[in-house]
């Protein structure tokens, strides 16, 4: 109030006889002028109220994920000049967090007292001994290719006849 009627009255008093007619300094008078004019100098362009619409739209655009450091670079990115430590501030007091991540959970308890299962490899079915469960006779590698016992098979054949026996035992 005081100054403004400073402002009206420049023309008919010096600035520094009002002011000290009004108590208050030259120097405050040309602050408080300074800041008035001076489109350059940074202001709170955006209320706390509308600023924290755009933190929660942010966080829950980003499912709970985002916490005050990258909700802060979204806003930046959106032409929304704001401070850090405002964002954190904002963040804080309305219970606004980033979800955590899970802890580890093992899965595998080794001190258990169930029987284990078999080893395929124990078995001797990776080991090229394997015979067919259903027949016991002849071997695996010359039910599946079609071979007779006696007959020449090349190695490439009985390999995939073999694989494909170990399959059938191991996934059916």
């Amino acid at each position: 109030m005081q100054y403004a009627w400073i402002e009206r009255h420049s023309r008919q008093w010096p600035v520094s006889v009002a002011c000290q007619a009004l108590g208050v300094s030259p120097s405050g008078y040309h602050n408080r002028k300074a800041r008035d004019v001076d489109p350059d100098r940074p202001r709170r362009r955006i209320s706390n109220d509308a600023l924290l619409v755009h933190i929660r739209a942010d966080h829950a655009e980003s499912k709970g994920e985002y916490g005050w450091p990258r909700v802060w670079k979204k806003l930046l990115a959106q032409g929304i000049r704001v401070s850090k430590d405002r964002i954190q501030r904002l963040m804080k007091l309305h219970g606004i967090k980033a979800r955590t991540k899970r802890r580890f959970k093992a899965t595998t308890d080794s001190k258990h007292n169930l029987p284990l299962a078999p080893n395929p490899a124990a078995t001797g079915l990776l080991a090229g001994e394997a015979r067919d469960i259903r027949n016991g006779q002849q071997p695996l590698a010359e039910l599946v290719v079609g071979q007779l016992p006696g007959q020449v098979v090349d190695e490439p054949m009985a390999t995939l006849g073999f694989s494909r026996a170990v399959s059938q035992i191991l996934f059916t």
